[in-house]
This record gives C-alpha cells, structure tokens and sequence, in this order.
C-alpha cells in the first residue's frame, strides 16, 4: 500500500512524462564460445558400457569458428531408474552473470533417438532426457543447481520437422534461471543460486528406459540474457480473467475447466487462473485433445518480440509423466488469412510431472522461442517463417493426450509477456564489510543518461532483492534478485538503456525491511 501511494503521488508530480519503451535486442553476456573448447570438457558416465564423446566441429556452427559435438550411446542401464552421462566445463574463473533472467544456447540434432516401445504411445519412446547444470562458488563450498529434465530436446520437431536430419537446422534453447533447482540428492550451502560465482557448467544425457538408445547433437554460443518485456504489461495478467477465455475438447465426458485463483500467484502478481483437467475417454487412436483461446481486443502488436514466456505452477501431477502433452498456439492475421502457429508441434511432454527430487510446489517460467513455432500441416493456411507479430489475433493453448490410460492434472498460470533479451544491466560490488544501518543512498548522478550507481548498506546477512519500478507500479529493471549477501556496503552500476525519460522508483527489500528512493532519467 505504501509502496502505490508513494507510486500515485510521484506520478501526480511528473505528470505527462511518457511510459518506459523498451531497447532493442541486445546480446547478453557469453559464457562459452564453442570454439575449439572440446578438450575443456570433462565427461562422466554411470556405466563404462556405456559409450560418450565430446569433439570439436569446424565444419557446422552457429556463430564463431566451431562447435561442440555430443554423441552419447546408451548401452546398459545401472540403476532401477536408468542410467546417466555427465559433461562438465570449468571455467579458468567464475562468470559473473548477475542481472540474468536466462541461459540459452543453440542446438542442433545430427542423430535423433530411434528407440520405439511395442504397443506403447510414442511419448513412452522419450527414454532420453536432457539436463543442463550450474555449478556455483559460494563461501563454504559449492552448489549443483539443474535445470529440471527435458523430455522434449532430443524428441520434438524443432523447425527441421520437414527435413532430413542431415539437413537439420539450428534452433534455440531457452531455459529461465528461476526453473533451476538444487536436486535433493545435491549438498547445500547456503540454498542460493549465486550468479556472481559460476565456476561449471554442465550437460546431461540420462535414460529412464530400459532400452538402448543413442543421440548425436551439437552445442553452440551458451550465454546469460536479461529478459526485457515488450511493452509495458503482460499480454494476460491472469487477473480475473478466466471468463475471457473459450473452451473447447474433443470428448464431451473429459473435464476442462479453468476458474480465477486468488489464493496463490506468480512472483511479483496478486491473482492466476486454475487449469483443471480431466481426460477419461479418448476419441481417436492418437489420444485426445482440450483446447482454450483468448482473443486479443484490439489486436496485439508484438514487434521485437522473441520470445512468449509464462509462469506455471503443478497442484496436482499427472500420474503418469509422458502421457499429457502442453501447447501453446498463436494466430495472426495476413493476407491469405488467420494462420495458426504452435510450439511445439508434437506437444511439450514431461511437465507435468517431474522427477520426486523436484519441489512441486514452486512457480516456474517457461519460455517459449518464437522461431521454434511452426504450422502443423493440418492448418487450414499455410505459415511461412514466423508469426506476423504486427497482428496477433489471439494465443491459445492446450492439454492433450496420446495415451489410452486416463490421466488428469491440476495448474495453475500467470503473466503471459513477450519479450527479447537483453544486455545484463547490473553489476554488483561489495565495496566494505562494515555497515550499521540497513540503509538506500540516493543514486549518483541523479538525473542521469542512461547509467547511475545506487549504493545501500545491510547490517545482516541475508536475501536481500534491489528492483526498480516504474510510476505506474511496474518493474522495469531487476538489479537483485534474491541473492544472500553478507552484510556490509554495496555498489550497484545500473544500465537504464531504451527506457523513456521520467522518474523512476529503486526499492530496496531484505526480510521485512524495505526502502525506496526516486531516480530521474534524462535524455
């Protein structure tokens, strides 16, 4: 409540100053080239069996000179739950990727997973998942933090669905820092992803079949983004808006429901929407499908978009983990017609039921790369590169099954954005060890074009999180993000780059303490 006031009067004073725009695509920080890094990584296997090799690639790459090969070979399972490999690359000294939303890198498939289980759906076919981990350097020791297992990276059409897989094409991983978990079988230090000390990184190939299977893919340009909304506000905010959607399922005794939830949100929300299905009867040999849409009025323009990203929440899981599939769809609107784009074309399989070492009770985003959206074949007009983001009619999504075994699921969404990543905007210095006071300095210079340093004192150690926010209440700049600090004095270098000229609020929080402060951009 204090935080709005102060928002409405501040607003009051600098009437007529125009609403943050966001910049243009910006690159982010690199982490790993992939150029002739081969012999910098050191590969692991659960079984000697089993086969792995890690090789450079001169000859096909996404950016720079090479590429990294992974070829895994999975001959003989362990364990009851399978079987892993583990690829690990140690930096010469930690990154500091402060300020990141997201790691993403690109990917291309030189040989896909063949293996098929009799009189099994094809999800049962996805035996192979792919893990990506961080290694960070904390005071006391270190901490793995892994992005949860994927189901869909070896197995999904990504773009290349039409073509031989020699002809395969180069697509994008995107994977949110805030999907990243510490496994429960992983040592804990301090229970705190630290961005400023990444010594590793990892990547696995992992087996829950007991059948044999191999891939072969390469790895390119693995760097740390900043997610920068497009526009203001979400698309859907999820506020109340449940009525607004239309529903649709192809078996009448199937439960799809979707109600407003004020009892829990996403970070940073006040209310979602509650997603409650129930698959009981399939309808064709494929499975079943439920399908919502929520029509855009007027029409959205999301121009410098690259990706749509969400949040969800898993009540209640699948009983079974491949069976259920997600989708998202958008509709544009061209000449020839509305045209209908899906990620993915086969279904995201495996998310709604992770592994038991996971927390089910957390929010999690998901990003969804625009370029990675394509038209099924049975769409009534035909699309041709990516969506028209001048003219997006409506989005939608789906659950649906392949499976003839009755499956239900419980979901919660929030926050619907598009955005495009951007420069990492923050770097943070501990510039003394002793402070008094939790304290918020004003910023230096003030006003400023487009950088100023915020400095702030903590007399504890603790989480502590520096956001800037907007006249209207909206976060535009998060410059810590839940990161335990050490108590003592800080300095924070902030990049204001493509917002518009205004006064801007800096709000510090730790625990129960929080301040904040005006700042005055100026160009």
């Amino acid at each position: 409540m204090k935080r709005t006031l102060m928002f409405l009067t501040i607003a009051l004073l600098v009437c007529g100053l125009a609403s943050p725009a966001m910049a243009q695509t910006a690159v982010g920080k690199q982490m790993l080239n992939c150029d002739g890094k081969a012999s910098g990584w050191i590969s692991a296997n659960g079984d000697a069996a089993n086969f792995i090799k890690v090789s450079d690639s001169f000859d096909d790459f996404a950016e720079g000179t090479g590429s990294t090969k992974i070829e895994a070979s999975i001959r003989k399972m362990t364990y009851g739950w399978g079987i892993w490999t583990d690829f690990q690359y140690k930096f010469t000294a930690p990154v500091n990727i402060q300020g990141a939303d997201d790691i993403r890198f690109k990917v291309k498939m030189i040989r896909k997973p063949s293996t098929s289980i009799a009189n099994k759906p094809p999800s049962y076919s996805r035996g192979l998942q792919f893990t990506f981990d961080l290694y960070d350097s904390s005071a006391g020791g270190s901490e793995t933090w892994r992005y949860q297992e994927d189901l869909d990276i070896f197995y999904t059409a990504h773009r290349w669905d039409t073509k031989a897989d020699s002809q395969a094409a180069w697509w994008e991983f995107v994977m949110p820092l805030k999907a990243f978990r510490m496994p429960t079988w992983a040592g804990s230090v301090n229970s705190i992803l630290d961005l400023d000390k990444i010594k590793t990184i990892g990547l696995g190939v992992h087996s829950d079949s007991t059948a044999k299977d191999s891939v072969v893919f390469l790895i390119d340009d693995i760097r740390a983004t900043k997610a920068v909304r497009v526009g203001t506000a979400p698309l859907i905010n999820f506020d109340g808006s449940a009525n607004k959607w239309i529903t649709g399922q192809g078996e009448a005794t199937n439960k799809f429901v979707l109600s407003d939830f004020a009892d829990d949100a996403a970070p940073g929300s006040t209310q979602s929407m509650k997603v409650d299905v129930a698959l009981r009867k399939m309808v064709a040999s494929w499975g079943v499908w439920t399908d919502a849409q929520y029509n855009f009025k007027p029409i959205v323009n999301m121009t410098g978009a690259t990706d749509l990203r969400f949040w969800i929440k898993i009540v209640t899981p699948t009983a079974n983990k491949k069976g259920i599939q997600f989708t998202i769809d958008l509709y544009d609107s061209t000449a020839a017609g509305v045209v209908f784009w899906r990620w993915v074309p086969g279904g995201y399989y495996g998310l709604y039921n992770r592994k038991t070492d996971w927390p089910r009770d957390a929010w999690f985003p998901i990003v969804i790369p625009l370029k990675d959206m394509t038209t099924p074949g049975w769409a009534a007009v035909p699309g041709h590169g990516i969506p028209d983001l001048r003219s997006i009619l409506k989005v939608g999504f789906g659950v649906h099954s392949d499976s003839t075994a009755r499956d239900s699921v419980v979901f919660l969404m929030d926050d619907l954005s598009a955005t495009k990543p951007g420069d990492l905007t923050t770097s943070v210095e501990r510039i003394d060890v002793a402070a008094r006071d939790f304290e918020l300095m004003q910023n230096y210079p003030n006003p400023f074009n487009p950088s100023t340093t915020i400095r702030y004192s903590i007399s504890e150690a603790g989480v502590v999180n520096l956001r800037v926010y907007n006249t209207l209440g909206q976060l535009v700049r998060t410059l810590v993000d839940n990161v335990h600090q050490q108590a003592g004095k800080y300095s924070v270098s902030v990049e204001m780059k493509g917002l518009s000229s205004g006064v801007y609020i800096y709000e510090l929080q730790q625990g129960s303490r929080h301040t904040s402060r005006p700042m005055t951009l100026l160009k």
